[in-house]
């Protein structure tokens, strides 16, 4: 089977510091998306694909690197996704075969004080609906709301985050209340 040429007997994420990142699911070549928790005191990892001995070649976010050797990705943000692929060319006919796996890294940092006067609002249009900032929680020592509700009778509003003095590096994700559902949202108008 060609396919099977093209596909990794494993991906491996490691910290730095040499240990295991485990993903939400165990490898298995016909799974192509996996999830990486990393250590909040990470801003880089190293990711080991492990290609078919009849492999010819790899890729890490489509930059050809050499086969089966580990890879430093950076992660200057919570969030990075990288795309990793072994590729298998026909020395006859020239037709190349690959098959794309996608990683999504994230890490969690705690921010403390950081977030200072950080202060995030979400907004729909007038004419489609609204949305209004949940109180605080019950009893708790947290100084910040708990999020938003917003109201539409739209199945798919516009909606627009605004926020002021972020700190660098910090990613905003609009998630629903299961966190079932997230979007990254980027700095300034787009």
């Amino acid at each position: 089977d060609f396919q099977t040429l093209v596909e990794p007997t494993a991906i491996r994420v490691f910290g730095l510091d040499g240990k295991t990142v485990q993903a939400d699911e165990e490898f298995d070549p016909e799974l192509q998306w996996y999830n990486y928790q990393v250590s909040g005191e990470s801003d880089a990892v190293r990711i080991e694909v492990l290609c078919n001995p009849a492999a010819t070649g790899m890729q890490v976010d489509y930059i050809d690197v050499p086969l089966n050797e580990a890879q430093t990705v950076a992660m200057p943000h919570a969030v990075k996704h990288v795309s990793v692929q072994c590729q298998y060319t026909d020395p006859h006919t020239s037709a190349m075969m690959q098959k794309l796996y996608f990683l999504k890294l994230m890490r969690s940092v705690q921010l403390g004080d950081t977030l200072g006067n950080f202060s995030p609002a979400l907004h729909i249009p007038a004419e489609q609906g609204y949305c209004a900032m949940r109180q605080m929680e019950e009893g708790s020592d947290r100084d910040r709301p708990t999020g938003f509700v917003c109201r539409s009778l739209l199945s798919n509003p516009q909606l627009i985050a605004t926020y002021t003095n972020l700190p660098e590096n910090v990613d905003v994700i609009l998630a629903d209340s299961k966190g079932e559902e997230e979007y990254r949202l980027s700095s300034g108008m787009t």
